[in-house]
């Protein structure tokens, strides 16, 4: 595993990277090929190919990500975007983001029920 961090930031980042995939691995029907991580301070999300342990895209999703949850499916991710109000909507087969949902407040906790059909900030 290859981490560019040069401080005690690194074992976070390890953390970071075995929790948001095992979540995710969990949290769907079929076993997905990536990671998603989010990235508050370059407000994008790193897209992280499982078997290489490679960054392979960085996508732009919103003011301060910090919180994804996948669709049972795995075809679509959501992401909290805390300040900037909304919840961005990723089509995981394509790789982009579909949707902006505004939201009154800033979320950070993100879920979706077990049958996909409710998400949960």
């Amino acid at each position: 595993m290859q981490f560019s961090v040069k401080s005690s930031k690194a074992v976070l980042s390890k953390i970071a990277f075995f929790l948001a995939f095992t979540l995710l691995s969990a949290c769907t029907e079929k076993q997905v090929p990536y990671a998603y991580i989010t990235n508050q301070l370059s407000d994008d999300l790193s897209v992280i190919n499982t078997e290489t342990q490679q960054v392979i895209l960085t996508i732009k999703t919103g003011h301060r990500p910090v919180g994804i949850a996948l669709s049972k499916t795995g075809n679509k991710a959501f992401i909290s975007n805390s300040e900037g109000q909304e919840i961005a909507v990723l089509d995981t087969l394509s790789m982009k983001v579909i949707a902006h949902i505004p939201l009154d407040g800033g979320p950070v906790g993100i879920a979706t029920n077990n049958d996909g059909s409710t998400v949960y900030v």
